[in-house]
């Protein structure tokens, strides 16, 4: 039965073949053509040659030809089809430099299968701005993100459209999916934060001014993303397509080169950095393709006179690319890749007591394919697998001269003796991980044609599990960086749980026309399990073309992110109360007592993170200009935030019953008993935030007679986000003969504004290679304000610690006046003038060689100052200038 199916798709087929050549009439082997609307990819062979058999159930009469080769300007033709007959298309790629007609150094906004919305930032507009890392390029040239100078000190991250703040901004970063070449890189597994659990601050080393170079709670951080060999990035901040899963704010889809290339050399200089980068794509036979080969090397420091704080980064890849049949249906494409972070505080002559550094390195490898087959409901299968392995490690060491203290040595429960510390010493800690990530991925995609309806079917199924191995934190009990009663326990990350994610996802692109105006869809669900949770997320994005030139376009969908194990892990709270402490100056004669127990987190019953998200946009396009509006609304829940609970400890007293020269005293129970508390923090799925805004996209062709064209955005973002548990607050006198012992009050709420422009102006004198950019950002209104909780308590713990609900009429009684906390004004911060900022690039290509660039952040200095009569000190707004260059040699 399956033979008489295959075989009637064989006849009377429509079949397209093209040739790809470059501008100097050579053939392209290896090119990417990709046939958009059946969502088909085929390579080119020795001779630049593809072809492609459609199936009787595809009846297209026209589809859209996107041919693309690494190094070389991406070009994209409309092809008509005749049915049962052979159409020919032929390509020719021109170098991707400053001799083209056209360079786009901007982001544009594209509607591609992945989404409506879509930013899509190409090749020339990464070079222009000479990016160090991935974090460079998004800051730069992102519509909504204020342009900042390069600043590789402490671990980056970004938040998509948001200006939320505090865990709500973490929660967006961590829901941000970071795909290379297909493969997200994910931060699940990540253990590195000194957050203890006592508290709600969720703590990383975080010394002497710089943040951190730790990045948990976050997305991967960007820093370690080299820019040298980005070839294309995809930045979806609207409803994605259902084939992604595990985020909630978005996606960064990069394509890294891979192919055939000539010999690639840079070099770039900033104060305190340095950058190079080297790269090459070999041919290295018919059958066997192209082997891609990158490495990248950075150093940087603050500046040229401050470096006792400095950030180093390696990278090597490589890439294969080939076909494993002659008839050129079956893609390979083997990616092994090694990086090498290194953050380091060196010890400041001024202030040698404290000595922070981490250290990161990781190794991937990534298999993908694709498969073109003739098979019932399916034209084409994509795979995957893919293995990260990191080796994290965070150190910590403080000079402290506390005298002698007691201190517990043990993890044990109970009663238990401690000990004393040295009276000065070195305290030291590190945090060894080792985040592991197996992922694999099988999809399918089915082009189909009922009446006037074109479909693309594409459907699959994606799993990854993650853990974490590594020996965890290490402290020393007798040098510790605390000197109050509770203190942090060894703990080892092989206790932690590991994190399976299953995914499955189906979904249908539409196209057709309807009284004679065109549209299109795509309509899916997906399916996650996620840390024994299941949900489904269904998405829509749709677009209807009003006229030729004008298309209305709406998207909504839901998406859902697995919590982490930093999140979800189990890892005990010690706390120490003190029983006996009899400290004399015979050490024999020394005894601490004190009665330890532990408290250990129930995260088991998370959920995954939830954000619901709908837009709405126009669209016109003409040869000379286009623009785009686009307004959003996006709501995450269940967002991972600490959670201050409290718990009752009947702690039992003990007495010296006896002296003794020379030995340590004899002691015994008393028989009484007495109440502690134990504050500390529970992960709970309590935040949530509502981002809205409006975004407008304007870019123009070259205007022949000025040699210039014209880029302009404006954003205007809205945060309003809270906490929806009642928070525990600790008293700061204990009133012990009250019945209300501890209160419980509503949590606050905060909201933020930002609205910004940004104009780009790129003056390009093809015929000379000549490329100058100036880029203004004008700064309209931005402010937070942060709401408190309520000033009366809404319940409250007694010592038998049972939780009692106030009733709303009865919180003002002056029996809970003890807990009533001081009214505190609202936290308000206001931008104070609209102020603005310019930033000016150039290059200059010679005989397609060689390259030089140079840039310069605030060329003007423009700082302006304004007075904060609440903080009583002067504010300058923007950074000081900022200069850099790089060359570039380019060997055929």
């Amino acid at each position: 039965m399956l033979l008489l199916l295959v075989a009637g798709r064989v006849v009377g087929q429509t079949r397209i073949n093209g040739l790809i050549t470059s501008a100097q009439k050579e053939s392209l082997p290896f090119a990417r053509v990709h046939l958009v609307e059946p969502h088909i990819f085929v390579g080119t062979n020795e001779k630049g040659e593809f072809s492609h058999t459609f199936s009787s159930d595809q009846t297209y009469t026209k589809i859209t030809v996107v041919a693309s080769y690494v190094g070389k300007k991406e070009q994209r033709q409309v092809v008509s089809l005749v049915k049962n007959q052979t159409t020919s298309v032929s390509f020719v790629l021109e170098d991707n430099n400053l001799y083209l007609n056209e360079v786009e150094v901007n982001a544009l906004r594209q509607h591609t299968n992945n989404s409506n919305s879509s930013i899509v930032i190409g090749q020339n507009a990464i070079e222009q701005i000479q990016p160090y890392s991935l974090s460079d390029i998004l800051l730069n040239l992102l519509p909504g993100q204020t342009i900042l100078n390069p600043d590789l000190q402490s671990a980056k991250a970004i938040n998509l459209r948001s200006v939320s703040t505090g865990n709500h901004a973490l929660n967006n970063q961590f829901g941000t999916s970071i795909v290379l070449d297909g493969e997200a890189l994910s931060n699940n597994a990540n253990l590195q934060t000194t957050f203890s659990g006592r508290s709600e601050t969720l703590d990383q080393l975080n010394p002497r001014g710089y943040s951190s170079g730790d990045y948990t709670f976050s997305s991967t951080d960007l820093r370690q993303i080299p820019a040298s060999n980005i070839e294309k990035i995809e930045v979806i901040q609207g409803v994605a397509s259902a084939k992604y899963g595990d985020m909630t704010s978005g996606a960064i889809l990069i394509d890294r080169k891979a192919g055939m290339s000539p010999w690639s050399l840079s070099a770039r200089f900033q104060n305190g950095t340095d950058n190079f980068s080297l790269g090459k794509g070999f041919k290295i036979g018919p059958r066997l393709g192209a082997l891609n080969v990158s490495l990248d090397y950075l150093n940087a420091t603050p500046s040229t006179t401050d470096k006792l704080k400095s950030y180093r980064r390696v990278s090597a890849g490589v890439l294969w690319s080939t076909h494993l049949d002659k008839a050129r249906k079956i893609s390979s494409n083997l990616g092994i890749d090694y990086s090498s972070s290194f953050d380091n505080w060196k010890t400041d002559p001024d202030d040698a007591t404290r000595h922070v550094k981490t250290e990161n390195s990781n190794v991937r490898v990534n298999y993908r394919g694709s498969w073109r087959v003739e098979l019932p409901l399916v034209d084409m299968l994509t795979y995957s697998l893919a293995y990260s392995n990191a080796q994290q490690y965070s150190y910590e060491s403080w000079y402290l001269n506390p005298g002698t203290k007691p201190v517990p040595v043990s993890a044990e429960v109970g009663v238990v003796e401690g000990g004393y510390s040295y009276p000065n010493y070195n305290a030291e800690s590190s945090i060894t991980g080792n985040p592991m990530r197996w992922s694999g991925s099988l999809g399918a995609s089915w082009g189909l044609t009922t009446g006037a309806v074109v479909h693309t079917f594409s459907y699959g199924i994606n799993y990854s599990y993650e853990t974490n191995r590594g020996n965890g934190l290490d402290v020393d009990p007798y040098r510790p960086f605390r000197t109050s009663d509770s203190y942090m326990r060894d703990y080892d990350f092989y206790t932690t749980p590991a994190l399976s994610n299953l995914g499955v996802y189906l979904e249908d692109g539409l196209s057709g026309e309807v009284m004679g105006k065109k549209w299109r869809a795509s309509v899916g669900v997906r399916g996650d399990k996620q840390f024994h949770y299941f949900s489904l997320s269904p998405r829509v994005n749709a677009a209807l073309e009003l006229n030729p030139a004008l298309s209305l376009n709406a998207a909504y969908g839901i998406s859902t992110k697995s919590p982490g194990i930093v999140h979800v892990q189990a890892k005990p709270i010690y706390y120490d109360f003190p029983l006996i402490n009899h400290y004399t100056n015979n050490y024999r004669e020394n005894l601490y007592l004190l009665y330890t127990t532990k408290v250990v987190p129930d995260n088991s019953k998370l959920n995954p993170m939830r954000s619901r998200s709908i837009e709405v946009g126009l669209q016109y396009q003409q040869p000379r200009f286009q623009v785009s509006v686009t307004a959003f609304h996006r709501r995450t829940d269940k967002g991972f935030t600490p959670h201050k609970r409290v718990q009752i400890i009947d702690i039992p007293q003990y007495q010296i019953l006896e002296a003794r020269p020379n030995e340590q005293p004899v002691y015994g129970p008393t028989g009484a008993s007495a109440l502690g508390y134990a504050f500390y923090s529970q992960f709970a799925n309590a935040l949530n935030t509502k981002d809205t805004g409006l975004e407008f996209m304007l870019s123009t062709a070259k205007v022949r007679a000025l040699q210039t064209s014209f880029n302009f955005s404006t954003t205007l973002y809205y945060s309003n986000y809270y906490n929806s548990l009642y928070q525990v607050e600790q008293p700061t006198i204990w009133n012990y003969e009250k019945e209300a012992l501890i209160g419980v009050y509503q949590s606050g709420f905060s909201e933020g504004l930002r609205t910004l422009s940004t104009l780009s102006t790129t003056h390009h004198i093809s015929r000379l290679g000549l490329l100058v950019n100036l880029r203004a950002q004008f700064f309209w209104d931005e402010w937070t304000k942060a709401n408190p909780k309520s000033v009366y308590p809404v319940a409250y713990y007694n010592a038998d610690g049972q939780f009692i609900t106030i009733p709303e009429a009865e919180r003002t009684y002056d029996q809970y006046a003890h807990l009533l906390k001081e009214e505190t004004s609202k936290t308000r911060i206001y931008q104070n003038l609209i102020y603005s900022n310019y930033h000016i690039s150039l290059a200059k290509e010679v005989r397609r060689v060689f390259r030089l660039s140079f840039y310069a952040n605030n060329f003007l200095n423009y700082r302006p100052e304004y007075y904060d009569a609440k903080a009583k000190e002067r504010k300058v707004l923007n950074q000081a200038p900022s200069f850099g260059m790089e060359i570039r040699l380019t060997l055929k």
